[in-house]
Protein backbone atom coordinates (compact mmCIF):
# COMPACT_ATOMS: atom_id res chain seq x y z
CA UNK A 1 0.00 0.00 0.00
CA UNK A 2 2.84 2.38 0.79
CA UNK A 3 4.41 1.74 -2.62
CA UNK A 4 1.11 2.42 -4.39
CA UNK A 5 0.47 5.55 -2.33
CA UNK A 6 3.95 6.91 -3.01
CA UNK A 7 3.25 6.68 -6.77
CA UNK A 8 0.29 9.05 -6.47
CA UNK A 9 0.51 12.80 -6.56
CA UNK A 10 -0.14 13.74 -2.93
CA UNK A 11 0.64 17.07 -1.32
CA UNK A 12 4.03 17.40 0.35
CA UNK A 13 2.09 17.69 3.61
CA UNK A 14 1.00 14.04 3.35
CA UNK A 15 3.29 11.53 5.02
CA UNK A 16 2.96 7.77 5.01
CA UNK A 17 4.24 5.29 7.58
CA UNK A 18 3.69 1.92 9.16
CA UNK A 19 2.65 1.78 12.82
CA UNK A 20 0.22 0.18 15.26
CA UNK A 21 -2.41 2.90 15.59
CA UNK A 22 -3.49 1.49 18.95
CA UNK A 23 -0.03 2.21 20.34
CA UNK A 24 1.15 5.38 18.65
CA UNK A 25 0.15 8.09 16.21
CA UNK A 26 2.39 10.66 14.53
CA UNK A 27 3.25 13.71 16.60
CA UNK A 28 1.36 16.93 16.05
CA UNK A 29 -2.24 18.01 15.83
CA UNK A 30 -4.54 17.13 12.98
CA UNK A 31 -7.73 18.64 11.60
CA UNK A 32 -8.92 15.28 10.30
CA UNK A 33 -8.17 11.74 11.41
CA UNK A 34 -9.85 9.04 9.33
CA UNK A 35 -9.79 5.28 9.89
CA UNK A 36 -10.87 3.45 6.72
CA UNK A 37 -13.49 0.76 6.33
CA UNK A 38 -13.43 -1.73 9.21
CA UNK A 39 -9.80 -0.98 10.10
CA UNK A 40 -10.88 0.04 13.62
CA UNK A 41 -12.41 -3.41 14.10
CA UNK A 42 -9.14 -5.09 13.19
CA UNK A 43 -7.86 -4.03 16.61
CA UNK A 44 -7.94 -7.07 18.90
CA UNK A 45 -10.16 -5.87 21.75
CA UNK A 46 -11.94 -3.02 23.49
CA UNK A 47 -8.79 -1.92 25.29
CA UNK A 48 -6.98 -1.37 21.98
CA UNK A 49 -9.95 0.57 20.54
CA UNK A 50 -10.05 2.78 23.64
CA UNK A 51 -6.30 3.41 23.45
CA UNK A 52 -6.65 4.34 19.78
CA UNK A 53 -9.48 6.76 20.58
CA UNK A 54 -7.44 8.31 23.40
CA UNK A 55 -4.50 8.85 21.02
CA UNK A 56 -6.86 10.41 18.47
CA UNK A 57 -8.32 12.76 21.10
CA UNK A 58 -4.78 13.84 22.06
CA UNK A 59 -3.81 14.56 18.42
CA UNK A 60 -7.05 16.15 17.20
CA UNK A 61 -7.07 19.93 16.82
CA UNK A 62 -9.74 21.85 18.73
CA UNK A 63 -11.78 22.24 15.53
CA UNK A 64 -10.81 18.85 14.09
CA UNK A 65 -12.89 15.77 13.36
CA UNK A 66 -12.33 12.04 13.76
CA UNK A 67 -14.07 9.72 11.29
CA UNK A 68 -14.28 5.98 11.00
CA UNK A 69 -16.22 3.69 8.69
CA UNK A 70 -17.29 0.32 10.12
CA UNK A 71 -19.60 -2.61 9.57
CA UNK A 72 -22.73 -2.96 11.67
CA UNK A 73 -24.10 -6.49 11.61
CA UNK A 74 -27.88 -6.45 11.86
CA UNK A 75 -29.68 -9.28 13.60
CA UNK A 76 -28.45 -12.53 15.03
CA UNK A 77 -28.05 -14.59 11.86
CA UNK A 78 -25.19 -17.08 12.38
CA UNK A 79 -25.35 -18.94 9.06
CA UNK A 80 -22.30 -19.02 6.81
CA UNK A 81 -22.40 -16.36 4.09
CA UNK A 82 -20.80 -16.91 0.68
CA UNK A 83 -20.42 -14.34 -2.04
CA UNK A 84 -18.39 -13.63 -5.15
CA UNK A 85 -16.44 -10.41 -4.52
CA UNK A 86 -14.54 -10.15 -7.81
CA UNK A 87 -14.91 -12.04 -11.06
CA UNK A 88 -12.77 -11.43 -14.13
CA UNK A 89 -10.92 -13.45 -16.75
CA UNK A 90 -7.79 -13.38 -14.56
CA UNK A 91 -9.13 -13.52 -11.03
CA UNK A 92 -12.00 -14.80 -8.90
CA UNK A 93 -12.36 -13.78 -5.25
CA UNK A 94 -14.85 -15.55 -3.02
CA UNK A 95 -15.82 -14.33 0.44
CA UNK A 96 -16.94 -16.76 3.12
CA UNK A 97 -17.92 -15.39 6.54
CA UNK A 98 -19.86 -16.13 9.68
CA UNK A 99 -21.34 -13.77 12.27
CA UNK A 100 -20.99 -14.65 15.97
CA UNK A 101 -23.40 -12.15 17.60
CA UNK A 102 -22.80 -13.15 21.22
CA UNK A 103 -19.04 -12.60 20.87
CA UNK A 104 -19.58 -9.59 18.56
CA UNK A 105 -17.16 -11.16 16.08
CA UNK A 106 -17.15 -11.87 12.36
CA UNK A 107 -14.78 -14.53 11.05
CA UNK A 108 -14.13 -15.47 7.48
CA UNK A 109 -11.74 -15.60 4.62
CA UNK A 110 -11.24 -14.37 1.12
CA UNK A 111 -10.28 -17.10 -1.33
CA UNK A 112 -8.50 -15.62 -4.31
CA UNK A 113 -8.04 -17.70 -7.47
CA UNK A 114 -5.54 -16.08 -9.84
CA UNK A 115 -4.66 -17.19 -13.34
CA UNK A 116 -0.99 -16.33 -12.90
CA UNK A 117 -0.41 -16.83 -9.14
CA UNK A 118 -2.58 -19.78 -8.13
CA UNK A 119 -4.70 -19.62 -4.98
CA UNK A 120 -4.34 -17.28 -2.03
CA UNK A 121 -6.36 -17.61 1.20
CA UNK A 122 -6.72 -14.55 3.44
CA UNK A 123 -8.43 -15.36 6.75
CA UNK A 124 -9.76 -12.64 9.03
CA UNK A 125 -11.48 -12.15 12.36
CA UNK A 126 -12.89 -8.81 13.43
CA UNK A 127 -14.24 -7.81 16.83
CA UNK A 128 -17.00 -5.27 16.27
CA UNK A 129 -18.76 -2.87 18.60
CA UNK A 130 -22.22 -1.35 18.38
CA UNK A 131 -22.61 2.37 17.70
CA UNK A 132 -23.67 2.87 21.33
CA UNK A 133 -20.57 1.06 22.59
CA UNK A 134 -18.33 3.14 20.31
CA UNK A 135 -20.04 6.36 21.44
CA UNK A 136 -19.43 5.42 25.08
CA UNK A 137 -15.75 4.66 24.43
CA UNK A 138 -15.34 7.92 22.51
CA UNK A 139 -17.09 9.87 25.28
CA UNK A 140 -14.74 8.35 27.88
CA UNK A 141 -11.80 9.58 25.76
CA UNK A 142 -13.10 13.15 25.46
CA UNK A 143 -14.83 12.86 22.09
CA UNK A 144 -18.46 13.56 21.21
CA UNK A 145 -20.52 12.30 18.30
CA UNK A 146 -21.22 15.00 15.70
CA UNK A 147 -22.84 12.95 12.92
CA UNK A 148 -23.45 9.39 11.77
CA UNK A 149 -24.43 8.31 8.27
CA UNK A 150 -24.86 4.93 6.62
CA UNK A 151 -22.28 5.63 3.94
CA UNK A 152 -20.05 8.21 2.31
CA UNK A 153 -22.97 9.59 0.31
CA UNK A 154 -24.66 10.82 3.49
CA UNK A 155 -27.48 8.25 3.49
CA UNK A 156 -29.53 8.51 6.67
CA UNK A 157 -28.35 6.07 9.35
CA UNK A 158 -31.20 3.83 10.58
CA UNK A 159 -31.61 0.78 12.83
CA UNK A 160 -31.25 -1.38 9.70
CA UNK A 161 -28.06 0.24 8.37
CA UNK A 162 -25.40 -2.42 7.69
CA UNK A 163 -22.52 0.01 8.31
CA UNK A 164 -21.86 3.53 9.51
CA UNK A 165 -19.49 6.41 9.15
CA UNK A 166 -19.25 8.21 12.46
CA UNK A 167 -17.87 11.71 12.94
CA UNK A 168 -16.58 12.89 16.32
CA UNK A 169 -15.13 16.13 17.68
CA UNK A 170 -13.39 16.95 20.92
CA UNK A 171 -15.75 17.26 23.83
CA UNK A 172 -15.74 20.55 25.71
CA UNK A 173 -15.61 18.54 28.95
CA UNK A 174 -12.30 17.06 30.06
CA UNK A 175 -12.27 13.22 29.97
CA UNK A 176 -11.02 13.13 33.57
CA UNK A 177 -14.19 14.94 34.67
CA UNK A 178 -16.35 12.45 32.75
CA UNK A 179 -15.12 9.39 34.64
CA UNK A 180 -16.74 8.44 37.93
CA UNK A 181 -14.46 8.46 41.01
Amino acid sequence: MLDKASQRNFSENVNFGVADFAQSLPAGTFDVIFIGYNTLFNLPDESAVRTCMQLVAERLSESGHFYFDVVRPVGSNTEVHRRIRTASANELVLSVSQHHPTAQRITGQFIQFMRSNGVRIRPYSVKYFSPDQLDEMAHDCGLRLVARTEDGDGTLFTVDSPRHISKYAKSSISPSILKAP
